[in-house]
């Protein structure tokens, strides 16, 4: 297995997939997607490739990568590819994510923490999130949308809705930054695993990029950069 990844790696070398530049599409203030950013530089340096980012709002994002007019999307929920047929998945968990409820410092005794609770309450959701949007279309539970996740934040603040459901990392982040007003409720409403996508037009870099990702995975390296950065972060 091991001559079979080399021989591969070089006829990518020769084919000028490998030593070559990709540009990936990531939400703005998606904190989360910092932890898949730094798995993904670390993974395509060591196929000998390079890796870097542009933000886009969180809807905006997918439709960027899906076009093809950059080279796929930073990391995502499974499933995407149902729906953004030019995106290819790779099937390498290499990063993880949570939704909690968020709400304002006087009502406390909210507790909604499953999606059967949020069904009592006026919600904000950012759109694009699939995860959550998903759920709530399968449970039709009804969420006012807005663009950005300070947006959501903003609407809740000002009392237009008593829950903001938002990625859990996200929200903690803009916490941090600029509210003490708003508290998280600590269980998450759901866990998820968040994948790479690839636009088909670098189908070619896939299988070498996917050895390099079940080792990372297998040496529990995805797993450390992960705790590292959220521990610096004070994010964990």
């Amino acid at each position: 297995m091991k001559y079979v990844y080399i021989s591969y790696l070089f006829s990518l070398l020769f084919s000028g997939v490998v030593n070559a530049e990709f540009i990936f599409s990531a939400p703005d203030d998606a904190a989360i997607q910092k932890v898949s950013e730094q798995v993904l530089t670390e993974a395509y340096g060591n196929i000998g490739s390079t890796f870097s980012i542009k933000f886009f709002p969180n809807a905006r994002s997918l439709l960027i990568a899906n076009s093809g007019e950059l080279d796929g999307e930073i990391s995502r929920i499974e499933g995407l590819e149902k729906k953004f047929i030019n995106l290819v998945r790779i099937p390498v968990a290499i990063n993880y994510i949570e939704a909690n409820s968020f709400v304002l410092n006087s009502n406390v005794h909210i507790t909604a923490s499953n999606w059967e609770d949020l069904r009592k309450y006026s919600l904000v959701c950012v759109n694009g999130v699939h995860f959550i949007t998903q759920n709530l279309e399968k449970f039709k539970i009804e969420c006012n949308y807005v663009t950005t996740f300070p947006q959501a934040l903003e609407v809740l603040r000002l009392g237009r809705v008593d829950i903001a459901v938002l990625p859990k990392i996200t929200g903690v982040a803009l916490l941090k930054e600029e509210a003490n007003d708003i508290i998280m409720i600590d269980k998450p409403i759901i866990t998820m695993n968040l994948y790479h996508y690839i636009h088909k037009k670098n189908k070619d870099i896939i299988p070498v990029l996917q050895a390099e990702l079940i080792k990372m995975q297998a040496s529990g390296r995805i797993e450390s950069i992960r705790k590292h950065y959220l521990e610096n972060n004070g994010l964990h």
